[in-house]
């Protein structure tokens, strides 16, 4: 069984853009975990902060498939938040 390997220039598009979806996985994730102490204290479950930074993470690596199935069933353009116009 040989296996066959696009060309280069096939290969870099779709490694980009895995990276950059990757990247900005992490630095939402980044914004979230930083301000979710702040968050806590303004609705003063403050001691309460272990729970709540384990909720968001699980609840966000949850939706992580449910997204990625919207887009493989419906295209990835309606999966996304911003509308974009058609030609």
């Amino acid at each position: 069984m040989t296996l066959e390997v696009p060309p280069g220039t096939a290969v870099r598009p779709a490694m980009t853009a895995l990276v950059l979806a990757v990247l900005l996985a992490a630095l939402a994730q980044a914004i979230v975990a930083t301000a979710l102490p702040r968050i806590a204290r303004d609705l003063g479950g403050f001691r309460d902060i272990a729970w709540i930074t384990a909720s968001y993470l699980l609840a966000s690596t949850a939706a992580t498939p449910l997204w990625a199935s919207s887009a493989t069933c419906w295209g990835a353009s309606a999966s996304t938040s911003s509308p974009r116009r058609r030609s």
